[in-house]
């Protein structure tokens, strides 16, 4: 499935939620809430359009697509491009809901389908998604926020400039979250089942803070899982937790960087690996709470640091290891402080 906007006139939103969402069925979403009376196997894309002027919207064309032999469809809304006639009476307002059927052998009627892939690129609309299932996802806009309600995927990149990404996200083999000029502010679950090919998070934005939550999940043994996240603003905050982690995960890699703000990693008691933490005009630190062993066999954390000007190092693990741990974090900004938690949320 995909859909997109073309031209400089339309503006807008659109919804993508599973029918019988009643979290959805308000204001203007009445339609797509109640019961299909047509195939319950379809999808449905309810399109309204406000406008000044017949003129105006004599102007939209919005038209089914197909590609890939009639495998790959959706919807499309077209306006002229570059009109600059700065008339305010020649722009039009759309709301997109696209309503996705049910997940039929589930008792709730409103447990997400699982879909091959969800495609969308728009300009100057807000994308609002609800609780989803899509093995891929390509999820873009721009001048807007993207909102999501519950993802889930395999593959999934949301991009946007000038507007914030916020919501949850369940992903099992890599997600991207991109904007400029706007937050990211999101929860992560990420599973990892196999230790050679880690699950990865990307997460990049100027000008705009970046708060995540993030929860790492070995589906298989913890000795399979591995996970690397990177995550990069400038001119504004980056805080990144780590609520949970697997004990024992192969490989945890954070990467943290910022400028002219504060940045902050929290990683859990199982967490075991170096750290490096570097900055300018402040100081590193680190932050380490008395806890017991998440293994609960009595061992004693070894934490060992040096700080060297505006940088620092080191190392924690939990008894005596027997190698140098994989995992590592590394926190990075300019003219603020950098700081490393090790500790319960």
């Amino acid at each position: 499935m995909y859909f997109l906007s073309r031209g400089s006139l339309a503006t807008g939103s659109v919804r993508v939620f599973t029918r019988g969402d009643q979290s959805k069925a308000e204001a203007g979403a009445n339609d797509g809430a109640r019961e299909d009376d047509g195939d319950p196997d379809a999808v449905r894309v309810n399109v309204r359009v406000y406008y000044h002027t017949q003129a105006a919207l004599d102007r939209v064309n919005i038209c089914d697509l197909e590609r890939s032999g009639g495998k790959d469809r959706g919807v499309g809304i077209f306006t002229p491009r570059n009109w600059h006639s700065g008339n305010p009476l020649d722009y039009l307002r759309f709301e997109v809901d696209i309503v996705l059927p049910p997940e039929t052998t589930s008792i709730m009627r409103s447990t997400p389908k699982l879909f091959n892939r969800l495609e969308t690129d728009y300009s100057n609309f807000l994308l609002q998604l609800g609780v989803l299932r899509f093995k891929s996802m390509d999820i873009g806009t721009s001048n807007a926020p993207i909102i999501s309600e519950e993802v889930d995927g395999n593959d999934i990149n949301v991009k946007s400039s000038n507007g914030n990404i916020m919501g949850s996200f369940n992903v099992s083999t890599s997600l991207k979250l991109v904007t400029s000029n706007g937050k990211i502010q999101t929860d992560v679950t990420m599973n990892s089942d196999k230790a050679s090919k880690p699950t990865d998070l990307f997460m990049k934005t100027s000008n705009g803070g970046i708060d995540a939550n993030l929860n790492l999940i070995a589906t298989k043994s913890p000795a399979d899982s591995a996970f690397h996240v990177q995550s990069i603003t400038s001119n504004a905050h980056n805080n990144v937790v780590v609520s949970s982690q697997p004990l024992g995960a192969s490989l945890v890699t954070i990467d943290s960087k910022s400028s002219n703000e504060k940045a902050t990693v929290l990683v859990p008691p199982p967490f075991e690996g170096t750290f490096n933490l570097k900055t300018s005009n402040a100081q590193p630190n680190v932050v380490s709470d008395d806890v017991d062993d998440p293994a609960g066999e009595g061992r004693t954390r070894h934490l060992t640091w040096n700080r060297f000007g505006n940088g620092a190092n080191g190392q924690v693990t939990w008894g005596t290891p027997r190698s140098k741990p994989k995992s590592w974090v590394h926190i990075e900004s300019s003219n603020s402080p950098v700081t490393l938690y090790l500790r319960d949320v």
